[in-house]
């Protein structure tokens, strides 16, 4: 790692549309505090159990893809809020992975739409509340 891993360029919007995907880990609940960006504890132990190993025994980069629950039919937030909130909650983890010591050009950031948008079922929601994590290739990196 080291010497290669910072010399690592951001990656282009351009490259991040060529990404190609290698394998998606099995990870997808992260919990946060309630109507916040901040992780949990135990979301902070499941990340540096099963995510940050694989990003030190690899030189890929990580696709990592929030996603809201849009509750409804109320009508609290817009579609844009919701996604700006799916995308500052994976901008949150990729944070943390940096704080860990991994460089912050590997991220790639995203945002997923909902399974069920407008849902009232908390256990629908609840399915909408995850982070996904995939690893990729990007033309011109690794």
């Amino acid at each position: 790692e080291g010497v290669a891993d910072e010399a690592r360029e951001r990656v282009e919007a351009a490259q991040q549309q060529q990404a190609k995907a290698v394998v998606q880990l099995p990870i997808e609940k992260i919990d946060f505090e309630p109507d916040s960006l901040r992780l949990t504890e135990q979301a902070q132990r499941d990340l540096i159990e099963q995510v940050l190993p694989v990003l030190r025994s690899s030189t890929l980069y990580l696709k990592i893809e929030g996603s809201s629950a849009w509750p409804g039919p109320e009508g609290r937030f817009t579609a844009e809020e919701i996604r700006a909130f799916a995308r500052d909650r994976a901008t949150s983890v990729a944070t943390f992975l940096s704080q860990q010591g991994i460089n912050p050009n590997r991220f790639i950031i995203g945002t997923l739409e909902p399974k069920y948008p407008n849902s009232i079922n908390e256990a629908e929601l609840a399915q909408d509340r995850i982070v996904r994590f995939t690893l990729v290739t990007v033309q011109g990196g690794r």
